[in-house]
């Protein structure tokens, strides 16, 4: 119960924030490790991963989670790591090619 108090914390400092953060990231976030990889760091950033993924869709599947959430009009999705990744670059070479056709140029 006490996780679902922070995500629900955090959805609410999230929903606070100006318009403008709307476009955040900006980049990617990537993760750090600095050993090779197969090596025991490598491991270990699987394993944080892993566990992160795993008690944010705990959280995720508590239901005032998801009642705040819908009522912000989100639509919760819990998926693995693996899962998350592809259907981003799926959005992401969609977006690239709606961008493209339509001449889209950064400033």
């Amino acid at each position: 119960m006490r996780l679902a108090a922070v995500v629900l914390g955090i959805v609410a400092c999230c929903a606070a924030l100006p318009a403008a953060s709307q476009a955040f990231p900006a980049k990617p976030i990537r993760f750090v490790v600095a050993f090779e990889a197969s090596s025991a760091g490598d491991a270990m950033a699987q394993a944080v991963v892993a566990r992160l993924n795993s008690d944010v869709v705990r959280a995720l599947n508590v239901p005032e989670v998801r009642d705040k959430l819908a009522s912000m009009g989100m639509s919760v999705v819990g998926a693995s790591p693996e899962e998350t990744g592809a259907r981003l670059k799926r959005d992401i070479a969609l977006s690239a090619r709606i961008i493209k056709a339509a001449g889209i140029r950064s400033e």
